[in-house]
């Protein structure tokens, strides 16, 4: 027995058959006060938040090759850095 499979043009025509009726419907009360509110609650930032952004912001701080690769601990390439 083969699988009744259905046909492209059904599925869009079903789709838009239950946008429609989605659009027709009015959202509830409690649906509408959950789109009336800020998208971001505006609030200070903890102290694990500010160290954390810090700590990335060093993590940024851009060298040149060579001091990179001092900090590494690689002298010249294939070659480890000695004091």
């Amino acid at each position: 027995m083969r699988k009744c499979r259905r046909t492209r043009k059904a599925c869009a025509l079903d789709e838009q058959a239950r946008l429609s009726d989605m659009e027709e419907r009015n959202p509830g009360r409690e649906a509408k006060e959950r789109f009336e509110r800020p998208a971001y609650q505006v609030s200070p930032l903890s102290l694990q938040a500010r160290q954390l952004i810090r700590s990335q912001g060093r993590q940024l701080e851009h060298k040149s090759v060579t001091e990179y690769m001092r900090g590494r601990g690689v002298d010249r390439i294939g070659q480890e850095y000695s004091d």
